[in-house]
């Protein structure tokens, strides 16, 4: 492909140069050939195994680690990251969620080596800007938590609920309902910035440590105060009210589900 722009650019250059009837055809070849020596590059580049970016004399390079991972490395050292591929309604190549709390140490032999706020920032930083190079869709989940007590809305038990948040500093915060959010300063609301009024609404998905089906819960965030979680009945859930429960050691550690039902012979 490179060497057919390369064609195109030398006809239209040739053509331009020494053939003055021929104006027309090389005013038409260059930017032909132009277009097609950026699209060219950019898909070797979008397509490639890893990514060096660089910030000044800083030189980092992100390899892919298997289906959801990625690795960062710079100066010998490296971090490794969750980032899982999810189905995208919008793109064949799917959208990656990356888990923040996952930046959280680096690889042997560096482990006890502390990883600053200031270096988690950055490298999660780093890899949204190789993602919107290679314009490949993303999304962030931070890693602060909200405990809530709260009936389950499949049982009806009273339980507490551990709830991920996409919101707030990268570091963990562990909060209740009342508390202040604290948010990434100057960064945008999908990276963990501070969104327009200090007003947010979050979704999240939980199982039941007692009955272990599953459900979501809407986290409302108004004046930068968690002012409630309550269950979103307009998700389907995973596990279906039928399902079969399966004990061990008196506990329940699964569901059997049932994915057909035998016809009523009355049908």
């Amino acid at each position: 492909m490179v060497l057919v722009a390369c064609g195109l650019i030398a006809a239209g250059i040739f053509s331009w140069s020494f053939r003055l009837w021929a104006l027309p055809i090389g005013i038409c070849l260059l930017p032909i050939g132009l277009v097609v020596v950026w699209s060219s590059f950019k898909s070797m580049w979008k397509h490639r195994n890893f990514v060096f970016a660089v910030r000044g004399n800083r030189k980092v390079e992100f390899k892919p680690d298997f289906r959801d991972g990625v690795i960062f490395i710079e100066n010998g050292r490296q971090v490794k990251i969750f980032s899982e591929l999810l189905p995208d309604d919008t793109s064949i190549y799917g959208m990656r969620c990356i888990e923040a709390g996952s930046i959280d140490k680096w690889e042997p032999p560096h482990e006890q080596e502390p990883l600053t706020e200031e270096e988690k920032i950055d490298i999660l930083s780093l890899l949204c800007e190789d993602y919107d190079f290679r314009d490949v869709r993303y999304r962030v989940k931070m890693a602060s938590r909200l405990i809530a007590k709260m009936p389950c809305p499949r049982c009806q038990q009273e339980t507490e609920l551990d709830v991920t948040l996409r919101f707030g500093r990268i570091d963990q915060r562990i909060y209740c309902v009342g508390d202040t959010v604290e948010w990434q300063p100057n960064w945008p609301t999908e990276l963990g910035g501070r969104p327009v009024n200090g007003h947010i609404e979050d979704l999240g998905w939980r199982s039941c440590p007692i009955c272990g089906r599953d459900f979501y819960l809407k986290v409302q965030v108004k004046a930068d105060v968690i002012e409630s979680v309550e269950p979103d009945f307009s998700k389907p859930f995973n596990i279906p009210d039928d399902s079969i429960p399966i004990i061990e050691n008196g506990k329940i550690v699964a569901h059997k589900v049932q994915l057909g039902r035998p016809k009523n012979q009355d049908e």
